[in-house]
């Protein structure tokens, strides 16, 4: 079994466009890419929202 685990960082402007759990969202960067970024240090559980709470 092989595990890996690293962290990185990254410095970008964007817009969240997704939430996939407490502590992982969808970004969508200026150039209409979308990331998956994981932030660390939070421990959240997700909780569905009305969505038209805005």
């Amino acid at each position: 079994m092989l595990v890996l685990s690293f962290s990185a960082w990254a410095n970008f402007t964007g817009k969240v466009v997704g939430i996939a759990n407490g502590n992982t969202v969808t970004v969508l960067d200026v150039t209409k890419v979308q990331h998956k970024v994981r932030l660390t240090g939070i421990d959240a559980l997700f909780q569905p929202h009305d969505s038209s709470f805005t």
